[in-house]
């Protein structure tokens, strides 16, 4: 949950990750949902980094790395990530289209 002095998270990505992305909007752009991607992207990373404890459904727990891994989606991308809440860290851990998307 954001906290009361209105701090946000930190939002971590890696390279890898990154390419993918530009991969998945190049795959949208050839279908025609170029913008759609972009505005789901955009709203998803808004959530992680204002409040990520409530975007999304925790899966489990990494409890050695004091990490809650949840998912969310904002059609027609969900993604996958955890929570250091301690830190106000969100490690990105995948983008994917869902699967009613054709792209």
């Amino acid at each position: 949950m954001s906290s009361p002095n209105g701090s946000v998270y930190k939002v971590v990505l890696s390279g890898q990750l990154r390419d993918k992305l530009k991969e998945l909007h190049r795959r949208a752009q050839d279908k025609g949902q170029a913008a759609r991607v972009l505005s789901a992207v955009k709203r998803i990373l808004t959530q992680l980094r204002m409040d990520p404890l409530r975007f999304g459904e925790p899966r489990y727990m990494l409890y050695h790395l004091q990490m809650e891994m949840r998912v969310g989606a904002v059609a027609p991308i969900w993604v996958q990530y955890g929570v250091h809440q301690e830190r106000r860290i969100v490690f990105v851990r995948d983008f994917q289209p869902l699967l009613e998307s054709d792209f």
